[in-house]
């Protein structure tokens, strides 16, 4: 998941940005909505990945 966000990032660097920016809008409720969302599964994964002893954090 890292290396396809850290990807993105690179080989979209408007796209990265505009998400980002579109965070920040008091009108982009729903940008935001899906920025969280995108988020919690990240941080279930990482978590569940911790729990399973596959992800070992120092």
């Amino acid at each position: 998941m890292a290396r396809t966000y850290v990807h993105f990032a690179a080989f979209h660097p408007a796209l990265f940005t505009f998400i980002f920016a579109a965070k920040q809008d008091a009108q982009a409720s729903e940008v935001r909505k899906a920025s969280s969302a995108a988020m919690a599964v990240l941080t279930e994964t990482i978590s569940q990945g911790q729990r399973n002893g596959q992800i070992i954090t120092a």
